[in-house]
Order: C-alpha cells, then sequence, then structure tokens
C-alpha cells in the first residue's frame, strides 16, 4: 500500500494578498496577519487508485508541468490536477 506524501509536499508562503475590484480598474495590497502556508500537489491515476502527490520543482524555483514525486521517483502525469492544501 502507497503512503499518502502530502505532508512531505512543496510548501509555498502568501506573505500579502492582492485583493481587485470586478472591474479590475483598482487594486490593493493587504498585508496578511499571519503568513499562509500551502502544499501544492496533483492528483492522478496510479496502479492503486487516485493519489495526491507532491509536484517536482525545476532548478529555477518553478513548478515543472506534469511532474510529480511518486515513490521517490519523478514521472510525468500529463493527467490529474493541481490542489492546494
Amino acid at each position: 500500500m502507497g503512503s499518502n506524501p502530502t505532508l512531505s509536499a512543496t510548501s509555498f508562503i502568501f506573505d500579502y494578498l492582492t485583493i481587485r475590484d470586478t472591474i479590475g480598474d483598482t487594486e490593493k495590497q493587504v498585508q496578511s496577519p499571519i503568513n499562509r502556508q500551502v502544499n501544492l500537489t496533483k492528483r492522478i491515476h496510479t496502479s492503486d487508485g487516485l493519489r495526491f502527490c507532491p509536484v517536482v520543482m525545476s532548478a529555477n524555483g518553478r513548478v515543472k508541468p506534469d511532474y510529480v514525486l511518486v515513490a521517490d521517483k519523478e514521472e510525468r502525469h500529463p493527467e490529474g490536477a493541481y490542489y492546494l492544501e
């Protein structure tokens, strides 16, 4: 049985939030009261069924499209959707 690696997933921290009105002509930055941290995962099909896997980051710190870690190995999975937890 595979384990759910979401606790070891890539973390992102939001220092501020941007608020826009519905027209989009004004924008306001709001300092968040505390840092928000989320994990970015992708839900893919594996031999064990649907599973949330951490995304792979490239050398420049960006998400490598369609690549996730499955059993500590990089695999390409064009199917699936990305999730923030």
